[in-house]
């Protein structure tokens, strides 16, 4: 499927444009002397011209990463049964 029809399919949602990242690592703060804490700041950019900035926790980004993982098989194995059924008839 193209770009042009994909967007045809679904026409109120909005692709991914961008994505920027970067690892920031707390060394330390005003109540403790060492800290190394790391998180990631994350910037989107949508094709319809919305920015998001937001941070998250190693521990949340793994979290993210999983949920993303597990949703993208998902979806091959739904694309795959899909196809099987067209071979089928």
């Amino acid at each position: 499927m193209s770009r042009g029809e994909e967007a045809k399919v679904a026409p109120g949602y909005p692709n991914l444009k961008s994505l920027r990242w970067r690892v920031d690592v707390t060394l330390s703060t005003n109540q403790t002397r060492r800290v190394l804490k790391p998180y990631l700041l994350m910037s989107v950019e949508t094709s319809k011209g919305e920015h998001e900035m937001f941070e998250v926790t190693l521990e949340q980004f793994h979290k993210l990463r999983y949920a993303v993982s597990r949703s993208l098989n998902e979806l091959l194995k739904a694309e795959g049964n899909d196809q099987l059924q067209r071979l089928k008839q």
